[in-house]
């Protein structure tokens, strides 16, 4: 586990995510290094290497926030976009939001995207009518 936490902290790990199926991790990208942010995903029920798989955004976008459902993964980014993947890493679906992501979660085919309705204002917190 030290080798785990050392090697993300190299790679600038911004965002986690772990559910029954699997892990995913983000890193942000690094323009001194001419790294763009990647996700990594590995799922837990497979025993094989080659069924991780790992993902680069953009070179001008960021990813901001991770989740994983039961057959797929997904990452926010900091342009607003949320990129969904199959669990093999191909990208199935792209969309976007109308503010900044501040959190997702997944639970089997399931993906709660939570985002800032405007921008955020000093001592106010804006809240939508449920």
């Amino acid at each position: 586990m030290p080798l785990l936490r050392t090697l993300l902290s190299l790679l600038s790990l911004s965002s986690h995510y772990t559910d029954d199926h699997g892990a995913i991790f983000a890193c942000s990208r690094d323009e001194g290094e001419k790294r763009a942010s990647t996700i990594y995903y590995r799922p837990f029920q497979t025993w094989g290497s080659s069924a991780e798989w790992s993902a680069s955004l953009p070179d001008d976008d960021d990813a901001v926030v991770v989740a994983t459902g039961s057959e797929w993964s997904a990452v926010a980014t900091l342009k607003g976009f949320v990129h969904v993947f199959s669990w093999t890493g191909v990208e199935k679906a792209c969309f976007s939001v109308p503010g900044p992501v501040v959190s997702m979660n997944g639970r089997g085919n399931q993906l709660a995207v939570v985002y800032h309705e405007a921008a955020p204002q000093m001592g106010k917190l804006l809240r939508a009518p449920c």
